[in-house]
């Protein structure tokens, strides 16, 4: 079974497809990251996770962490340029509930509530219509957790195309 074969129709709506496995490289290179910074602990820390460590894809790499005490908001604690570009963050809130992309908060929310509860990775695809033009995006979230144990954070990174906010991606680059 699917992780969006467990979803609710209305989160079904916003994806194409929710899965725990990424074949887009940078996303790829991040999960394989994620895994090698979690050694034998059930999820890494946050301060387990170095942008630095991922080379220019940290430009996409975001980290949230939820409000205490048991909030239903999210503290952006890090985003790379084209993570910011793609979220959108008003002034120096960086709350998820105030980013101006609304409808990346609201798949943002839904993936972070998600790896929170599944304890496990998660890679959430989904496209936007522009017109004739429709642009694919991915966005992989892994749960972090303060003392390895309890998620209470997340790290991901969004992949999209060429020319899009967040989008270097050379998996959605045209065929020749």
């Amino acid at each position: 079974m699917t992780v969006l074969e467990q979803l609710t129709p209305d989160v079904r709506r916003l994806f194409d497809s929710v899965e725990s496995e990424t074949q887009e490289p940078r996303l790829r290179r991040l999960l394989d990251y994620w895994r090698s910074r979690r050694g034998d602990a059930t999820n890494p820390a946050p301060l387990d996770i170095d942008p630095a460590a991922l080379g220019e894809a940290f430009e996409s790499m975001f980290v949230f962490e939820r409000l205490k005490p048991a909030g239903k908001d999210w503290q952006l604690l890090f985003a790379g340029s084209e993570a910011l570009t793609w979220m959108r963050p008003v002034g120096t809130w960086r709350r998820l509930s105030h980013l101006s992309n609304r409808r990346a908060a609201v798949r943002l929310r839904l993936l972070l509530d998600l790896v929170l509860a599944a304890r496990e990775p998660c890679i959430g695809r989904f496209h936007v219509a522009h017109g004739k033009r429709t642009d694919d995006f991915e966005v992989a979230v892994m749960p972090l957790a303060s003392d390895h144990s309890h998620p209470d954070a997340a790290v991901g990174m969004i992949a999209a195309p060429p020319g899009r906010p967040g989008g270097t991606s050379t998996a959605f680059a045209p065929s020749s």
